[in-house]
């Protein structure tokens, strides 16, 4: 009896540790978030005072306002826009495309070019920003929103590719099989 008592006790105290662990994990992802919401909508005096406030004084929409008026803001949306969605899309084809090769076909170097596409996500992207700008500069692609496309391709797949694997070595190849026939 005793002892069911203490396995209960140990059982809740590692419950509420957890419990405490993630709350106070989330607050720490989540405080920029809130830092930030909350500073959009203070005036511009009072994002500068200092010691700064959690939440605004004088809450106020005259900060979406001006953004939204701002002409090149809706095109700077657009272009976000565009550039996530076709990212994404060709990320997901592309990746879904070399992960089937990796997994499902036997080539020499298999093993080997799986590597080196998972070690291109070791170079930091601090370490590759200025060759990167260098080269679009001397290809005249600075303004052309398919090249910046690209660029985040480079930097996404090997992620994607890494992700996919395991889901796609898991697929039983019954269902290939039967998606053939």
């Amino acid at each position: 009896m005793g002892k069911t008592r203490k396995i209960k006790r140990t059982t809740i105290f590692w419950k509420i540790s957890w419990i405490t662990t993630g709350f106070i994990m989330l607050l720490f992802v989540i405080s920029p978030l809130i830092a930030l919401i909350s500073t959009s909508f203070k005036p511009t005096e009072e994002q500068l005072i200092s010691p700064p406030t959690i939440f605004p004084v004088n809450p106020t929409l005259e900060n979406y306002v001006s953004a939204l008026n701002e002409p090149a803001f809706i095109r700077y949306l657009i272009n976000s826009f565009a550039i996530t969605v076709s990212t994404t899309v060709l990320a997901i084809i592309i990746a879904t495309f070399a992960t089937f090769s990796f997994t499902r076909l036997k080539f020499p170097g298999n093993r080997i070019f799986l590597v080196v596409v998972v070690l291109g996500q070791v170079i930091p992207l601090s370490a590759i920003a200025v060759p990167l700008y260098q080269n679009a500069t001397a290809l005249g692609v600075i303004d052309f929103l398919p090249a910046l496309v690209v660029v985040y391709l480079a930097l996404v797949l090997p992620v994607a590719v890494w992700m996919l694997r395991s889901y796609m070595a898991n697929v039983p190849k019954e269902i290939e099989e039967a998606a053939l026939s």
